[in-house]
């Protein structure tokens, strides 16, 4: 490019010199030219008009009648003889206009030999003629003609003045031809000389152009070489812009841009690495937080068998009360048979009794389970947070990156052509910011899902421990009731009068005891429903950890492609 360039200006500058001096060159001559044939032809016109002062109209116009040659005719051509010799002429002559158009010769004035080959005979008609002849006819004007050459007349520059009659009619021209030979040569070795001295100075132009234009040239050829190192990714390179004209400005530009792009890819480079740690702690606390979900989702359905096993318990307890309530109406209707039923009752109050104390064991154990619950939950929750506090940092270097890579394209767009592979690299690295920016976004969204779903399953669990303790404490009546249903079992046995108001206050005791197991019953289906709502919202947490690992190695990806870019550059 640079080559064709300097070719270019080596060829445009030869062209105007060359113009240029043919311009000058042919001014010169047509001015010459034309300063010489004005002089010979206004001299000749001068011994025209002089000639036509010595013809006599009347005579002239005779001599026209008849055709024959008289006295008045040989005088004429003496004096037009002596008037040419007198002043060089080559030809001075008098011509007419026959009726039918021609032109014929009239006196001849060129010699006196009248068999001579130049002399043109009285009458004799001019086959070649000349234009100037026909206008000076027709205009009735004197004309001068130009410089012409023949090859029967040679070189000759013309001049016809009209012969006027006392009415002011044509009669005839003189015309008067100088021999113009000798200046015709003139002018031709002029113009010869004039050709040599243009393509000498043609020469001596395109050296001193070529010379010109490769010191012009040698300041932009080492811009150049500097462009393709840091086309090729070398940004360490160091341009001087030596002087104050338009390549020196140049050179300082891109110097100028070159620094900012190394800058910019420094910055970027920086801020890549931070963006591969984030990445890296990212994905490690996706993995605690799937560890933590396993070890959650696993508690929630030990919890919900312990659920299970407690509905069963409750609902075998209710059975057992109403056995119990339909034993105390029997021990009413007879007291014959009170103290069978007293002894079934005590069993029954003992097995009851076991009952109870395992189904407070067991509400103990759901108590645990819930509490550990919340706090897993708790837990996640935390870690959550931190996680879309990554989040937020990566979406500022994002958007930091983005904003480098901004910049980059406008400096690119100020280098112009050269500044192409710079604008297409920041593209690049902005379509990565861009997309690292959308992941982010997307994974802030899930973190915020699965907050939400965190709080309602922590909610929950708080209500099923604070469900687990009322039916706790229900257990706890049960079982003091059961002991209270012993004793006064007991007391049945030890005293029968007091049988009937016992028995009423066992069956009073005993339907208490039911409501009290029904309470009991709807407060583990309702745990049971909590616990399968807990552990949907684990699966659903789950899911979306699942997505944020996805989107983690999206981003791991993408800086692995964004480093690989930089990697092109050698920026220290």
């Amino acid at each position: 490019m640079l080559k064709s360039l300097q070719t270019r200006l080596i060829l445009t500058l030869s062209i105007i010199l060359l113009a240029s001096g043919i311009g000058m060159s042919y001014y010169t001559y047509s001015t010459s030219q034309r300063v010489v044939i004005e002089s010979i032809g206004k001299q000749a016109q001068t011994i025209a008009n002089a000639a036509a002062e010595l013809v006599d109209p009347r005579q002239y116009e005779e001599l026209k009648e008849t055709m024959q040659m008289n006295d008045y005719y040989n005088d004429l051509q003496q004096q037009l003889y002596q008037l040419k010799q007198s002043n060089g002429l080559k030809y001075l002559y008098t011509m007419s206009v026959a009726e039918d158009g021609s032109v014929y010769y009239v006196v001849d004035g060129s010699a006196l030999d009248q068999n001579s080959d130049d002399f043109s005979a009285l009458g004799e008609v001019e086959q070649e003629l000349d234009e100037l002849v026909q206008l000076a006819f027709s205009s009735k004007q004197s004309q001068l003609g130009v410089l012409d050459y023949a090859e029967a007349y040679g070189a000759t520059i013309s001049a016809y003045t009209p012969i006027l009659n006392d009415a002011g009619e044509m009669v005839g021209v003189i015309g008067a031809d100088f021999d113009a030979t000798d200046i015709y040569e003139h002018l031709a070795s002029n113009r010869l000389t004039t050709i040599i001295i243009i393509a000498a100075t043609l020469i001596v132009s395109i050296i001193l152009v070529y010379a010109i234009t490769r010191w012009m040239l040698s300041p932009l050829r080492s811009l150049l070489k500097t462009m393709k190192l840091v086309q090729s990714g070398d940004l360490t390179v160091q341009l001087s812009s030596k002087g104050s004209d338009e390549i020196a400005a140049l050179s300082g530009a891109f110097a100028a841009l070159t620094s900012e792009l190394r800058s910019t890819l420094v910055k970027l480079s920086a801020s890549q690495t931070v963006i591969k740690q984030s990445i890296t702690t990212l994905s490690s606390n996706i993995v605690s937080a799937d560890h933590l979900g396993e070890q959650l989702s696993q508690h929630i359905e030990l919890a919900d068998k312990q659920f299970s096993i407690q509905h069963q318990a409750q609902g075998e307890t209710t059975q057992a009360m109403r056995e119990t309530a339909s034993g105390m109406t029997h021990v009413t209707e007879t007291a014959e048979r009170m103290l069978s039923a007293a002894s079934h009752a005590t069993a029954l109050s003992v097995s009851g009794n076991e009952s109870m104390a395992e189904l407070q064991e067991q509400m103990g154990e759901i108590q645990l389970s819930s509490k550990k619950v919340m706090e897993d939950l708790l837990a996640l929750q935390n870690l959550s947070q931190d996680i879309q506090d990554i989040v937020s940092l990566i979406k500022q270097i994002a958007a930091q990156t983005s904003m480098l890579a901004l910049n980059a394209s406008i400096e690119a767009a100020r280098a112009g052509e050269q500044g192409r592979g710079f604008s297409v690299v920041a593209q690049e690295v902005r379509k990565l910011a861009d997309q690292s920016d959308q992941a982010a976004t997307q994974v802030e969204q899930l973190i915020e899902h699965m907050l939400s779903l965190s709080t309602g399953a922590n909610e929950a669990s708080r209500l099923s421990i604070e469900e687990v303790d009322t039916g706790v404490t229900a257990v706890s009546a049960a079982g003091e009731i059961f002991n209270r249903i012993g004793n006064e079992i007991n007391s049945v046995q030890q005293q029968a009068s007091q049988l009937s108001a016992t028995s009423l206050q066992i069956n009073t005791s005993i339907h208490h005891l039911d409501k009290l197991t029904e309470d009991a019953s709807q407060l583990s289906e309702e745990a049971m429903h909590a616990t399968k709502e807990v552990k949907k919202n684990i699966m659903v947490q789950y899911d979306s950890v699942q997505q944020m690992k996805e989107m983690a190695e999206l981003l791991s990806e993408q800086s692995a492609e964004l480093e690989g870019l930089l990697s092109r550059f050698k920026l220290s």
